[in-house]
């Protein structure tokens, strides 16, 4: 869905001239922007996997195994947890984004791709 921002033209009807999000009544992401940035930390994700070297971080966490995965997710969400409490804008920024990307994590050992992903969430939200 594309929300775009009516102005006036001739005839009194509206032109359609902007996507919403750049006329900064919405704070939303361009359309592919946070897929794309999902899916670009993917690939490097899975790239790391098979082609890191011993000093890469998203190499050894994947390498390690589920359970590594799982034990550093939790560690993550309970620092996330514990920024929120704090009310904490950037702690909150900073503990989820790492929990976001250990999830990228997760999905990468089990095969599945961030679009897979979006796509459940979206049907979810049709429900």
């Amino acid at each position: 869905m594309l929300l775009v921002k009516a102005l006036p033209g001739r005839s009194g009807l509206g032109v359609f001239t902007q996507p919403v999000w750049q006329s900064g009544s919405l704070p939303v992401p361009e359309p592919d922007g946070i897929h794309g940035v999902l899916a670009e930390i993917y690939r490097l994700i899975c790239y790391k996997r098979q082609f890191g070297g011993d000093n890469s971080a998203a190499r050894h966490l994947v390498m390690s195994g589920q359970d590594k995965i799982l034990k550093q997710l939790g560690a993550d969400t309970s620092s996330t947890i514990i920024a929120s409490k704090n009310d904490s804008r950037t702690e909150v920024l900073d503990e989820m984004s790492g929990l976001w990307y250990d999830c990228l994590v997760l999905l990468a050992y089990h095969n599945i791709n961030p679009a897979e992903l979006l796509a459940t969430l979206g049907d979810k939200r049709a429900k």
